[in-house]
């Protein structure tokens, strides 16, 4: 059963999947139908599974359920990563890096780099100890809608260079 993203339960459990490339309109709305259409049809041993889904920061595919009333398992969470499989598949994606690191630039809007990259995008201004970064580790609704913390406060700080790391 699909619920608007805004609707569900702040602990309800989310599954990322970054993009290498950011999604143009066109390619954002295919993707949202697909999305909403599986959400609609997801079930969990023969139980509709209340969730949701949204597409975050140009290029982030994100999967919720709310596991209020039973918990999402084995199989369910098996064809969610099948359908994610299937959509690198027919629009020609790479849903499963977990290297990437989504930024907000100077002005305003949203960056990509690999992790290998901080330290040269620190060197170069492009990145600094506050710059928002998204956090991929987040795990429940609520942590999504408050994903964009500082590089400082990020596992992602380690890749500074070592003056940062010994203020």
């Amino acid at each position: 059963m699909y619920v608007p993203f805004e609707e569900m339960p702040a602990n309800s459990k989310v599954w990322l999947y970054p993009s290498v490339d950011f999604f143009d309109k066109e390619l954002k709305s295919n993707i949202e139908n697909d999305l909403k259409a599986f959400v609609t049809e997801w079930l969990s041993h023969q139980r509709e599974v209340k969730g949701s889904s949204k597409i975050l920061s140009k290029g982030i595919i994100c999967l919720a359920a709310d596991q209020t009333d039973f918990e999402v398992s084995g199989c369910s969470i098996d064809s969610s990563y099948r359908f994610i499989k299937d959509l690198e598949l027919k629009y020609n994606l790479s849903l499963f890096e977990r290297d990437l690191v989504f930024f907000e630039t100077m002005n305003g809007a949203v960056g990509l780099i690999r992790i290998k990259e901080i330290e040269t995008a620190f060197k170069n201004e492009d990145l600094c100890e506050d710059t928002p970064v998204f956090n991929l580790q987040a795990a429940t609704v609520n942590q999504v809608k408050n994903a964009w913390i500082p590089l400082i406060d990020t596992p992602y700080s380690r890749f500074l260079p070592e003056v940062v790391e010994n203020k």
